[in-house]
């Protein structure tokens, strides 16, 4: 084509083989550009494509152990998604796990993982990777009180005679049927309260040793941290869409979304970099890590690398 489209062009005067030699050397050419743009998207193609173990990590799953106050311990099927609690404890589909429990039973998350339960009054709850809970076998009390370390999405069976209590650090949940999230793990300063239905009353002690408390309602957000307390409102779903599978994210501080992912995909991140920069999208937690960084990158326009458990930012 290059050929006939100079021989068009050819001029009075100017030798025709001075164009094919012209032609023949434009065509070798652009086949080398060819092969050399070629070989190197085949190479970007390989490298994408390959299944390397190392370099990229899958998201949690449903994992839990389930620890009895008389110091049993049962690792909890990964095929299974919950347990219920009652006279006997079984898995969600009627399993039996444990004929006759104890008093007292602690429901532990590990990192990189997930788990529900209904407790004996018919109320639901989520536990998120990194939390535990503890509760008892039988609601026997005037009040059904259970411990929460971590992270946990409620749905409280309403029972006005019999109130819900949730005990976290320095914090207590009283509830008569509501739906709310808690996020209260050891190792952050804050404690996350953000209610989704009904109304709950949160209160707390300060370190002077003063009571107080706050009736709370839906959509709005409590954070206790030390003796700062303040309720602001909030949009729910970017709190409590974890437990549907999905991160929904609206200018979301990325250090503190960064702080969720060491959770659920048990990694370790480089968190001081990322302290001044903000996240907004809708991320799967199904996706492997190596996804959700790709779009926190297109997104900030930041590099991340997977060195095994470690993310180098």
């Amino acid at each position: 084509r290059v050929n006939k489209k100079l021989m068009r062009k050819v001029k009075p005067g100017i030798r025709l083989w001075d164009f094919a030699k012209v032609a023949a050397i434009i065509v070798a050419m652009l086949g080398i550009i060819t092969a050399l743009q070629y070989n190197g998207l085949f190479e970007r193609f390989q490298k994408h494509n390959s299944a390397d173990p190392i370099a990229d990590v899958l998201p949690g799953s449903n994992k839990a152990v389930l620890h009895l106050e008389g110091g049993e311990s049962i690792i909890l099927s990964e095929d299974k998604e919950g347990i219920l609690t009652g006279q006997h404890i079984t898995y969600d589909d009627g399993t039996l796990i444990v004929p006759n429990p104890a008093t007292y039973a602690t429901l532990t998350i590990p990192l990189g993982g997930q788990y529900q339960i209904t407790l004996p009054d018919g109320s639901k709850v989520w536990l998120n990777a990194g939390s535990s809970l503890r509760y008892p076998t039988v609601f026997e009390s005037n009040q059904r009180k259970v411990e929460l370390s971590g992270e946990a999405y409620f749905e409280v069976a309403k029972n006005e005679r019999q109130p819900f209590v949730v005990h976290t650090q320095n914090q207590q949940i009283n509830v008569l049927g509501t739906s709310f999230n808690i996020a209260a793990y050891e190792n952050e300063p804050e404690v996350v309260t953000t209610l989704v239905t009904g109304s709950i009353e949160v209160s707390y002690q300060n370190q002077s040793g003063k009571q107080h408390s706050q009736i709370m309602h839906p959509g709005q957000q409590a954070i206790l941290n030390g003796d700062t307390f303040k309720v602001q409102q909030v949009e729910i779903n970017e709190y409590v869409s974890w437990k549907d599978g999905i991160y929904i994210l609206n200018n979301a501080d990325l250090s503190k979304f960064a702080a969720q992912l060491e959770r659920w995909y048990n990694v370790e991140f480089d968190i001081d970099t990322l302290h001044t920069l903000s996240v907004s999208g809708i991320l799967s937690r199904k996706a492997n890590l190596s996804e959700v960084l790709e779009v926190i990158s297109k997104n900030e326009k930041i590099n991340f690398k997977i060195d095994g458990r470690r993310i180098i930012v």
